[in-house]
């Protein structure tokens, strides 16, 4: 649910720093506007979990109004430490909340006499806090609640073990990990089918031409399609890279039994509603702002350490990753 080490490793690391949207700032500074925001939010770029949460505030147009803290992982500062109790992982979002309803406005910003503060620490119960706290679109809460509570330990869990096992990578396939995966992969395809036509309805036009398919329909993400995209990015790019292989493409696996290998050229047997999915999601403007700047950068990283969380232990971030 976060990225980071533990705060034993942390407390042990020579140097801290943290850099906020804008520019290099220190504790103080950062704490001395906290007033100014409702949200602050601590994260590491690069970070899978943070990602979630990033995609979430941009889908509700409420990035703009948080103010974003970047935590350096491999020199995690020592404020940060204190702050989050030893923990010393991301993401973490402080929400702040009035007590005074007699607050005043100034200078584009609200001043608070009387504000309290929560951290928050685990990236699903952030996004739905933010869902709850500014508009969202209408969704079956009670399915998407169920399926973010499983997405770790099913399409999560299968892909990280496909990559390589863990937060680590291989070059060599393990075909029974792709297979798993590719089975939670027909999973999802059988989710969008059963919403797609029930939504078709209520789309856009510009949804229906575009083939806009989300995880429960709709024209909109909803928290299910932010909690397993950054992961379902970093499995295609990983396995691709790695293992020659094609997230969404069934080399293992059929629908039908799930287990034979489909016959050669015959796309029927992908799970095609699931590549529509990708393709929907690349085209967010929430997605491609928080794409990697430089992805040959990020993929000789990968190549050199062979982790996935490569940034927990030296610096890096989506713009020099």
């Amino acid at each position: 649910c976060c990225c980071g080490v533990s705060s034993s490793s942390s407390s042990s690391k020579k140097s801290s720093r943290a850099t906020t949207r804008g520019g290099d700032d220190d504790e103080r500074d950062a704490m001395r506007h906290h007033h100014h925001h409702r949200l602050v939010f601590y994260r590491h770029s690069l970070c899978p979990y943070a990602h979630r949460v990033q995609l979430c505030l941009d889908e509700l147009d409420a990035l703009r109004k948080t103010r974003v803290v970047d935590v350096d992982l491999s020199k995690t500062p020592e404020w940060y430490l204190e702050k989050t109790r030893g923990r010393g992982m991301v993401p973490t979002m402080e929400f702040f909340f009035d007590d005074d309803p007699d607050d005043k406005e100034e200078e584009g910003f609200t001043s608070r006499k009387s504000e309290k503060k929560e951290l928050v620490g685990e990236s699903l119960e952030i996004n739905r806090r933010l869902w709850d706290q500014f508009e969202g679109t209408p969704q079956t809460t009670d399915d998407v609640e169920r399926f973010t509570r499983k997405c770790d330990d099913t399409f999560i869990r299968a892909g990280l073990r496909a990559i390589g096992g863990g937060w680590s990578f291989t070059r060599e396939r393990n075909e029974k990990a792709l297979e798993r995966l590719e089975e939670e992969i027909w999973q999802l395809d059988a989710l969008i089918e059963s919403h797609a036509l029930s939504s078709r309805a209520t789309m856009t036009n510009d949804a229906r031409n575009n083939d806009t398919l989300f995880l429960f329909g709709g024209d909109r993400a909803s928290l299910a399609d932010l909690a397993i995209y950054p992961f379902a990015e970093r499995f295609e790019l990983a396995l691709k890279f790695f293992q020659g292989y094609t997230l969404g493409h069934a080399e293992y696996t059929t629908k039908k039994s799930g287990k034979s290998p489909p016959s050669k050229g015959d796309h029927h047997h992908h799970p095609i509603r699931f590549q529509n999915w990708l393709e929907t999601m690349r085209r967010l403007p929430s997605v491609r702002n928080a794409r990697v700047k430089d992805e040959d950068a990020l993929l000789r990283s990968w190549d050199r350490t062979m982790r996935l969380d490569y940034f927990d232990y030296e610096t890096a971030d989506d713009v020099h990753p």
